[in-house]
Order: C-alpha cells, then structure tokens, then sequence
C-alpha cells in the first residue's frame, strides 16, 4: 500500500533539463532510513547558461521521517548521482561542476566541465555527516559526462560511466582499498554515434556492465533508435545489440523509439531492460557472464511508459509506470506474471526512479518535467 507521499522540490526551469532529466542516474540512495538526494536549482538560467562564473547549484539533501535536511551545497550542470556504501558508512555525490564559459548553443546547454565526487562520512547514531575529499575524476572538456551514470558495488568500489561525443564509452573506477581512480575506455560504434545515458552496474572492479541507448544529433534532430550493452571484464571489452530500430517502419516517420530502461544486478545474473514506447514492445534480456538469454517479459500492460526492476525477498519484480486511462504504478511478479501490487493516482511523469529501504518497502520517485512539484512517494509491498 501507498503509506507517505512527500513533495520534492522542483528547479524553475525543470522543463529544461530539471529534476526529472537523467533516466539513468541514482537519484536516491540511503543508509538504513536516511534517504540522501540532491535539490537542484537552475534558477541562474536567468543570468545565462551554467559555467564557471554562474553555476547552477546542487543542494546535498536527506531525509529522515519526512523532514528533509540540506548539509552541503556545490556548483553543477546537471542533476546529480548519490551512492551510498552502508558497510564503511559512506556517502558519495557525483556531480558535473562548469569549469569553463557558458556554453553557447541554446538555452541550458552546458560546456567544458569536470566529473567530481564529494566523499562524506556518516554517522548513523546522529546523522551527520563530515566532508571527507572532492574527487576530481575526469578532464575538464565538454565531452557528454553530463549524462553519466554511477554505481557502487559490495566492496565499496565505485563506478562512472559515460558516452563521449568521440564515440567512445568511457569508464572510471575508484578501487575503495587503495584509493586510486583507473579510466578505461571503448569504441562504442563504427557509425559515428553517440551512445548515452549509461546505466552501470558492478560485481567488482573486474566485472562492470554498461546500457546505452543511440543519442545522435543529425539533420536538425536527434536519434534514439538502438540499445547496446557493453562488458567489461577481466581487462576485456565485449559488446551486444539489444535492439535495433534503425530499419523499422517507423523510424523515419520518429526520431525517438527506445531507451534503455534498466540494467539490474541480481547474483551473477544481469538483467537488461529496453522499452519502445513508440510502439509498446519491452526488450528483455539475462546475461549470466557467458550467455545472453532473451526472455519473455509477463504480465505488463498494454502500455509501459517506464519500467524498471527491483528485488524482494529474493524476488525479482518489474516496477512499471503508464498512463492509458488515469497514471499507474503496478509491481509485477518477473517469473509469474502477477501484478502483485497496483496504484492509481501517482503523478503523472516522464521517468520514474525506485529505491528498495526493506524487503517489504520501497520509494519511488516521480519527476514531472513540467513546473510541477516532484513527489517521493514510500510504498509498503504488503
């Protein structure tokens, strides 16, 4: 059952890459029942794009029985990622920070900027929180990381990833034990895309798996018409299709046919996640570290603005948001089918963005990219 519904703060110029923009960023993470996330302010829009000189602001958040707390604040481009490690009590917000002029090819457009990780240490007993180090992790060019994507894995160690406008896929990894960043990188294409959004997630510093979807500006508009997942493991890069819709009926007629959706870690399993709304067709792939195994995806309804996964009690559920008749939220048994839990009336979105707290409650996060309030809503699965 839907128990709490908080209302998230929402920048002024939100339809313009706000709260809501980055599908593939953690936008939330916890330890235990603190939830940290970032209150973005684009306000300085007004004065011209984001740099060096008049940086947007990411307001380093938490929240704890519905009281939300601002503990730091730090100049961005873009919305950021919050990791959290609950074994050595610590708290990561990776941001993108201006380190150049105003970038001049529209409104809200970014420059030259740096990837740079604010490193915290929490302490549950009270809940603060002491400044540690700014990790500065990427050169400072204009380069795509605006759009990168983050993870942690059981060890501590830590993630980054990224499709440049080079066509590469670039990754950084902090080894959490001696404290070292490593940068590795690969062609992502031979076709002179941009692949972007990068879902990432990790077994360990050895196996690190990244979802991108085609982002190429072409002709006056942009593509996003393939997914393509990438392997790296062992020092050794691999790669596979999701799905390709440059040849389908539709794609002349829409430049925009399918995102990746998710990329979960379940064991040694990762699940793949591609949604063509355009037409209403999920892509569903496991890969087991040798094999790729495509799987029927039971039970969604007839229409799947947005899904993701999440895992409960060993498992593994679909979180799917549409808006056929009124906006719905439903979990879906991935094995079964069943729709083990439906609510109606959550606000309507263009992504969604799911936090596990327990194994019988989750948040989730909905962002309208409108000027409308964002809502965080806490969800009891029983």
């Amino acid at each position: 059952m839907l128990s709490n519904t908080i209302s998230m703060d929402t920048p002024k110029y939100n339809d313009t890459g706000g709260s809501w923009w980055g599908h593939n960023q953690q936008k939330l993470a916890n330890i235990e029942d603190v939830v940290f996330y970032v209150d973005y302010d684009n306000s300085n829009l007004d004065f011209g794009n984001s740099s060096v000189d008049n940086p947007f602001v990411c307001n380093f958040m938490y929240l704890v029985e519905n009281v939300k707390t601002e503990f730091d604040e730090q100049p961005c481009n873009s919305p950021g990622n919050i990791l959290a490690d609950a074994i050595h009590n610590k708290v990561y917000y990776i941001i993108v920070e201006p380190t150049g002029p105003a970038a001049t090819g529209g409104f809200g457009w970014t420059g030259e900027s740096t990837t740079v990780m604010y490193e915290y240490d929490f302490s549950p007993s009270n809940n603060n929180l002491d400044f540690v180090e700014k990790h500065i992790v990427t050169p400072s060019i204009s380069d795509g990381k605006i759009r990168q994507g983050t993870t942690i894995d059981d060890f501590g160690n830590i993630a980054i990833a990224y499709g440049s406008y080079s066509y590469n896929i670039e990754l950084y990894l902090y080894n959490f034990e001696t404290q070292i960043w490593s940068h590795e990188q690969v062609l992502s294409n031979n076709d002179n895309d941009t692949l972007m959004y990068c879902h990432v997630v990790m077994k360990d510093l050895d196996h690190v798996y990244i979802l991108a979807h085609q982002d190429t500006a072409r002709e006056g508009d942009v593509y996003y018409q393939y997914v393509k997942f990438f392997a790296f493991e062992d020092d050794a890069w691999t790669s596979k299709m999701i799905v390709d819709y440059r040849t389908h009926e539709l794609a002349e007629e829409s430049s925009t046919l399918v995102l990746n959706s998710d990329l979960y870690l379940d064991g040694d399993n990762i699940h793949i996640l591609a949604n063509a709304t355009e037409f209403m067709e999920v892509t569903y792939y496991v890969y087991d570290g040798e094999n790729y195994s495509l799987i029927e995806a039971k039970g969604l309804p007839k229409s799947v603005d947005n899904i993701k996964l999440e895992s409960f009690d060993s498992v593994l559920y679909f979180i799917t948001y549409s808006d056929d008749f009124q906006p719905t939220m439903k979990m879906i048994n991935v094995e079964t089918g069943e729709t083990v839990y439906s609510v109606t009336g959550v606000s309507r979105n263009r992504y969604i963005y799911p936090l596990k707290i327990t194994e019988e409650q989750f948040l989730l996060l909905i962002y309208p990219d409108q000027n409308e309030l964002g809502n965080l809503y806490t969800i009891d699965k029983k």
